[in-house]
């Protein structure tokens, strides 16, 4: 069984702090990246249950990322939830594309508070 931890990916420091403390007082391991060319590099050695991450990112955004991390064999079990500012009507991300590449959930920022947030990815961490 996987370890409880979770990947974070959000380029914005304030949000990438607030939300990483509040998962590791729900004793949750968390490791965070702020651009998803170095989280694509962390997830080539390591296998989080939850990967969290924003749309908009530099490097190679969120999307791309998605796509890497299901074409990888050893995170084929990976859950993946986006969080964004972005809705699904803006990402252009159709049922049929969101079903293809396995998303888990989609939140957007302004939607969900982070005590709820937090309370919903731990639910799927068991």
């Amino acid at each position: 069984m996987k370890a409880k931890q979770i990947l974070l990916v959000e380029d914005d420091e304030l949000l990438l702090q607030m939300y990483s403390q509040k998962f590791i007082r729900e004793g949750i391991n968390v490791h965070t990246e702020t651009n998803g060319k170095e989280a694509a590099n962390w997830l080539q050695t390591n296998s989080p249950k939850l990967v969290v991450l924003d749309i908009l990112l530099p490097g190679i955004n969120g999307l791309q990322l998605i796509k890497i991390i299901r074409r990888n064999e050893h995170l084929q079990d990976t859950k993946i939830v986006v969080l964004t500012n972005l809705t699904e009507a803006d990402t252009h991300l159709n049922d049929e594309l969101r079903s293809s590449l396995n998303i888990t959930a989609y939140y957007v920022k302004s939607q969900i508070s982070p005590s709820e947030l937090v309370k919903n990815l731990k639910a799927l961490l068991l």
